[in-house]
Order: structure tokens, then sequence, then C-alpha cells
């Protein structure tokens, strides 16, 4: 049952993705909201009991005295999300289908690194709104096209 969910879940991103680059017609805008609320649905319902551990941050270390928490937090293993919400989860699918040919880890990892033009990760403006999202695409685009400046 739970991989009907998923394969569900993945379809019905997938037609988001491709309605929302259609544009924004009365049609489309019934069918991407009926789409949403089904993913999200599947996110309430499958959310993890347990959220993933803090990524560790050098915001309070100096060089003089080295934040046991930092050192502590970067000895351990990391887990890196692709995606938290359908939006972002739209965005990742379209990077790991254009950018990076499938691998997954990349993607992940991809989708957690700052743009070098904003103060956000994909992943993070993807899930604020709608016009995050469709930033977070178009610079997919860009990328994708050859066009990095």
């Amino acid at each position: 049952m739970q991989s009907d969910n998923l394969h569900d879940y993945h379809a019905a991103l997938t037609e988001i993705e491709a309605l929302w680059d259609t544009g924004q017609t009365p049609e489309n805008s019934k069918r991407i909201k009926a789409l949403v609320q089904s993913a999200e649905d599947y996110e309430h319902t499958n959310a993890p009991a347990n959220p993933p551990p803090t990524v560790p941050s050098l915001t309070d270390w100096s060089e003089d005295q080295p934040n046991l928490n930092l050192m502590n937090g970067l000895s351990k293993p990391l887990m890196l999300q692709a995606f938290i919400g359908w939006r972002s989860a739209t965005a990742a699918l379209r990077a790991c289908r254009l950018l990076m040919m499938g691998n997954a880890p990349a993607t992940a990892i991809w989708m957690n690194r700052k743009f070098y033009w904003c103060e956000f990760t994909p992943l993070e403006l993807a899930e604020q709104d709608d016009s995050g999202l469709q930033m977070v695409l178009d610079e997919i685009g860009r990328i994708d096209a050859g066009v990095f400046a």
C-alpha cells in the first residue's frame, strides 16, 4: 500500500510540474489545487515521526575556542533531504532529471546549497511560496540551458 501511495504522490508531482509550465489558466489552477491537496494529504499522512537532526553551524565558532557542539555535529553522519514538501519535491524531481542525471545524492546536495545570488537554498526558496518555486524552476532551466550568469 505504501508503494502505491508513493507512486500516486510522484504522479501528482509530475502532473503539477507539467501544468505549472503550461501557465495558470482557470482549468490548470483547479487541477493544480486538487493535485496539491492530494500531495499535502500524502505528506501529512507520511510525515516522519522524528524530524532530521539540525545541521551544525559555524555561526558561533571562533578559531580561538572551537565550539564543541559544532565538532560533535561534524563527527556524526549528516542526513540531507532533497525535498520536504510538494513545492521542493517538484523542484528536486526536475533538478534530478535535468541536472543530476538521476543521481539522488547529488540532487540532495544541490537542493541544500545556497544560490550564489540569494540567501536561500533551492529547497528553502521553493518551499516559501509559488514564486519561490518558480524562481528555482527557472534557475534549473537556466543551468540546463548552459546559462550560469
